[in-house]
């Protein structure tokens, strides 16, 4: 059946037709705002509502483009959760599939059903756990991640549906290899399995949005104060405090916001409420701050500012003792298969657990997704990898949420923020500061390459020289002055600086020779001057024999520039070896030279040793306040 072919129903409640999009349509908003819904045995009223609100940009009649197909939205289902609020829009394919687009709190993507996934009942759903590793499709495993149950459901448009919700729950779960599932269970005879693609809005061409008014999504009046409490992210921010008195509140079902929480501490933000900046690109306006205590032996307290965009969601800037992490939820993430694992890599970027705890809310001020005041049962862990952090956080009614973040500096924050009040100094090494932090394998691989660009460019180098004899002689030491000396013919250097090597041997034995060189510009009468000593010794001693020295020894003139040369030798010898008759030399002009290759080397393997050792005193800080250190401090 293609989506092309509309079709009309009457509404059950006033008799007005409707003609649908597409004959695959089942359930759509009357304007008597009734929500029908076409099932087996005809059109029937429902318990669901028309939406109340929707100050999304997404609208009945956006279009977009993915993977070359276009697609229409005809329509949403709004799902309200205790912990969230999700909308699945019923996205019509040309080529006449369905699939839904999953949309909240920033994240797209789209359920594809999939028939390959293992029938479940409900009752067998029921008994899933989180972490649990169910039989869902071939051998690949998959942990199961989240359980969402709905208490309301709302419509706008037309969607599709294959069962009226009532007792309706979401299953999600994930594997290693970046897969992910999600059941839906209508109710407790109908249950959809879906192939689960995480997009990007911006991959999605978009058009055809809603134009977004800016205004509050919802206020109430504080029951503890005369102060008016505006929520402007409701829906998504399920969970709010008075700015003025502290107390919290909660979205429960049917109550509305409801008082569940009493401040224990006050504190002074930051930041003023309602201020905006742009970090990463995104503009972002704060609109909550909590201030949060672990619940262990540390007791450590820290301050969280929830930042928001109607397009993106939700983020977050943590600061513990002066250091400021930024974070995101994330929806592509690592999926950890045993409660053990203490170090992970994603995206090739090793991470090691650094942190583990749960936590509870000292004050609060603002609004905040989810319900931020039932997260004492909460676990928490950070995996880091400086300047970049991982946090998992994980409800065994809830599910696993993963949140991405780095490090940000005070210097970004100023730039990016108004600031009501200075920001606080830093106290020791952060947990993701990158100051001194180099991961010791990536060391190892950046010194490694860096000695093989050197040795490359040095061959590369090295075989533009010319390496040419200009001269080679004897000299011939003949007399008890033990002397000899000579003179080059006429040398022509021609590049605008080069080298000359000079090689020098002589049979010295248990004695010494000498050479001393002079090279003289013929025109200018600049001179060049080194001298070079040969010795070699040898003997046997303590019933070992033992040399000392060599035969032959090399020398260099460097920095020469293009010119007409002479060499001029003066060679000595030891008076009391007259067997050294003579001292050979053999001069070559534009000669590779070791020392241009070895001392950056060893200059290499030497900021490397240091960076290391440096780094290991920065690491020994940044984890003395972890429980997973592996470093002794002098003052435990």
């Amino acid at each position: 059946m293609n989506n092309s072919i509309r079709i009309r129903h009457a509404c059950p409640a006033c008799g007005a037709t409707t003609e649908l999009a597409s004959a695959k349509l089942n359930v759509w908003v009357c304007n008597c705002r009734e929500v029908p819904f076409v099932g087996a045995d005809g059109v029937k009223a429902t318990f669901l509502t028309k939406l109340a609100r929707n100050n999304g940009q997404l609208q009945p009649g956006t279009t977009g483009v993915w993977q070359n197909k276009a697609f229409t939205l005809s329509g949403v289902v709004r799902i309200w959760c205790r912990e969230a609020v999700l909308n699945y829009w019923t996205a019509l394919f040309s080529d006449g599939t369905i699939w839904y687009l999953e949309e909240g709190y920033g994240f797209y993507a789209f359920l594809k059903p999939d028939q390959t996934v293992t029938p479940f009942t409900a009752d067998k759903l029921k008994k899933i756990r989180v972490d649990n590793k169910p039989n869902l499709k071939g051998e690949q495993p998959y942990l199961f991640i989240n359980k969402n149950e709905c208490w309301k459901a709302e419509v706008e448009g037309a969607v599709q549906m294959p069962a009226i919700p009532k007792d309706m729950k979401l299953y999600d779960f994930a594997a290693d290899n970046g897969t992910k599932v999600s059941i839906i269970q209508w109710d407790p005879e109908t249950i959809q399995a879906f192939e689960v693609g995480s997009v990007k809005r911006e991959d999605l061409q978009l058009a055809n949005l809603r134009q977004v008014n800016g205004e509050a999504g919802y206020s109430f009046q504080c029951s503890e104060c005369p102060e008016r409490i505006t929520i402007k992210s409701f829906p998504y921010a399920l969970s709010c405090a008075c700015t003025r008195c502290g107390t919290g509140y909660h979205y429960l079902p049917v109550k509305g916001f409801t008082k569940v929480f009493k401040r224990k501490k006050e504190f002074t933000p930051q930041f003023d409420f309602g201020v905006t900046g742009i970090i990463d690109g995104i503009s972002w306006e704060v609109v909550g701050c909590a201030q949060k205590e672990e619940k262990n032996s540390y007791h450590s307290k820290w301050r969280e500012y929830t930042l928001y965009n109607d397009v993106h969601g939700y983020a977050f800037l943590s600061e513990f003792d002066g250091h400021w992490t930024f974070l995101r939820e994330q929806a592509e993430t690592p999926v950890l298969y045993a409660e053990s694992i203490g170090d992970f890599t994603y995206a090739k970027e090793p991470f090691t657990i650094f942190n583990r705890y749960h936590y509870k809310v000292l004050t609060a001020a603002g609004e905040f997704p989810y319900d931020i005041f039932n997260n004492e049962d909460t676990q928490v862990k950070e995996f880091i990898s400086p300047p970049e952090i991982w946090i998992k956080e994980k409800d065994n009614e809830e599910g696993i949420r993963w949140f991405f973040g780095r490090h940000i500096s005070k210097k970004e924050i100023k730039e990016a923020l108004p600031l009501a009040y200075e920001l606080p100094y830093r106290i020791g090494t952060g947990a993701v500061q990158p100051t001194g932090y180099k991961n010791p394998v990536k060391l190892a691989i950046a010194t490694f390459l860096g000695v093989l660009i050197l040795i490359l460019m040095h061959s590369l180098y090295a075989a533009t020289l010319e390496n040419k004899l200009v001269y080679e002689g004897r000299l011939e030491i003949v007399d008890s002055t033990n002397q000899a000396s000579d003179v080059s013919q006429n040398l022509e250097f021609n590049k605008a600086s080069s080298n000359l090597k000079l090689s020098i041997n002589a049979p010295v034995s248990n004695s010494w020779a000498s050479v001393s060189a002079t090279l003289v510009n013929t025109v200018t009468g600049k001179e060049y001057s080194l001298e070079e000593g040969i010795e070699y010794y040898y003997g046997y001693s303590e019933g070992e024999s033992w040399t000392e020295g060599s035969t032959s020894s090399e020398a260099y003139f460097t920095a020469i520039p293009a010119g007409i040369y002479k060499l001029q030798l003066q060679a000595s010898r030891d008076a009391s070896d007259m067997n050294i008759s003579y001292v050979s030399v053999v001069a070559q002009y534009d000669v590779e030279t070791p020392r241009n290759v070895f001392i950056p080397i060893i200059a290499i393997i030497a900021w490397a040793v240091i960076t290391f050792y440096i780094g290991q005193i920065f690491e020994k800080e940044r984890w003395r306040n972890s429980p997973f250190s592996n470093y002794t401090y002098d003052d435990e």
